[in-house]
């Protein structure tokens, strides 16, 4: 099969594609998260979480490339890995895709519910709000048609309603409140909120995308695209940080977590603290855009990955089986636990440091052992890999640690 040749395509499409797959409905946990840390050190977690994840995604684009188009991270670890730890990368990335469509079920049952009784003054219920949502969205995904104008638009929404959202935030942000020191965090306290921050910079899934639309022959306008949208991104989190947490005290943030945290909880948050209208309305579409685009991203993927697994896509009712499998066991949780926006987010993180900071190093080493070199290649030895691998694992024993001890 022959490469796709060179696509006159400048580089923002790539950078816009890495930034909308990073800042997503994900954005609403940080400021609950870091709550412990606060936000300079916070800052400090999300710079060191971005440079982590940009090396791997970069660990990952040289493997790509050795690789035919359309090859997805599934594809490189079956090949270059062992069975054993390709069985443990499918289980990470399922368990990773089923904690955000969970986290993001939760969070659209949340902002939804609070946006209908905000504006008409009914309250259904999250659980009531979350069936009728998951419905229409099912029916949306198994038509198949249209789905991506759909997101586009879920996408541009999200983007036009942050700027005008917050950029009237500015003003009133108080600096006492962003650089007060509250206190010395507990090494727990870095720990739990850093798979946060991780999971904030999950690109990995788009790269294989990024090659797709420019071809192989054009790495520097790849490499641009990542490198760009990733510090885009910080920039946004940075910006969202500041116009959140020197907005809100950190004892409004503590009333949100003691609430459960999740998105109407801080939605409510934000609004009581304004008195503007218009505010307050932009700050509804906002979180509707933001988590309904995150949710139809995270399951489309979801979706893909488990026809694919149970072999679907050859089946009659392939899609109704794979829509049924994909929403029943995140719609049960969130019946049983209605407020696990943040929490899911956590354990989501805790999933994507195996698949994107433990087996890059390994994909990497692997492909230079045993594959012929494509057009980039990382200018880093084998001594920087094994490096990598070992903070790697050491950040993801202490994560696990600090969670779940």
């Amino acid at each position: 099969m022959k490469d796709k040749p060179e696509k006159k395509i400048g580089t923002v499409s790539g950078v816009c594609l890495i930034v909308a797959t990073i800042v997503g409905g994900g954005m609403f946990s940080l400021p609950v998260a870091l709550e412990g840390v606060w936000f300079v050190k916070g800052i400090m977690l999300l710079i060191f979480s971005s440079v982590i994840m940009l090396l791997t995604g970069l660990m990952i684009y040289e493997v790509n490339l050795k690789f035919p188009l359309g090859s997805s991270f599934h594809s490189f670890s079956k090949v270059l890995l062992p069975r054993s730890l390709n069985i443990i990368t499918g289980i990470s990335f399922a368990f990773v895709l089923y904690c955000v469509t969970y986290a993001y079920i939760s969070g659209a049952a949340s902002s939804l519910d609070n946006t209908l009784h905000y504006l008409t003054g009914v309250n259904l219920g999250r659980w009531s709000v979350a069936v009728i949502f998951l419905l229409v969205v099912s029916v949306m995904l198994w038509a198949g048609k249209r789905i991506g104008k759909i997101l586009s638009v879920l996408i541009i929404g999200k983007f036009t309603s942050f700027i005008l959202t917050f950029s009237g935030m500015i003003g009133s942000v108080d600096t006492n409140l962003l650089f007060s020191q509250y206190s010395i965090p507990h090494l727990s306290t870095w720990l739990i909120a850093l798979p946060f921050c991780i999971i904030s910079f999950g690109f990995h899934g788009s790269i294989p995308s990024l090659v797709n639309i420019y071809g192989k022959q054009n790495s520097k306008k790849i490499i641009k695209s990542i490198v760009i949208g990733v510090f885009i991104s910080l920039f946004i989190y940075v910006f969202w940080l500041s116009v959140t947490m020197g907005n809100l005290s950190k004892t409004m943030i503590d009333t949100v977590v003691a609430k459960g945290g999740n998105i109407g909880d801080f939605l409510d948050a934000l609004r009581a603290d304004s008195q503007s209208s218009y505010f307050k309305i932009l700050l509804l579409f906002f979180g509707n855009f933001a988590i309904s685009a995150s949710l139809l991203s995270a399951t489309i993927g979801l979706i893909d990955y488990i026809k694919d697994l149970f072999k679907l896509h050859l089946r009659k009712n392939g899609n109704s089986t794979a829509l049924m499998i994909t929403y029943l066991p995140p719609s049960v949780c969130c019946f049983f636990f209605p407020n696990g926006f943040v929490p899911a987010i956590a354990y989501a993180g805790i999933g994507l440091t195996i698949w994107s900071i433990l087996l890059p190093p390994l994909l990497v080493r692997k492909s230079r052992q045993t594959l012929t070199d494509g057009q980039y290649r990382l200018p880093f030895g084998n001594s920087f890999f094994g490096l990598f691998f070992i903070i790697g694992l050491l950040i993801f024993t202490m994560v696990c640690y600090a969670t779940f001890v």
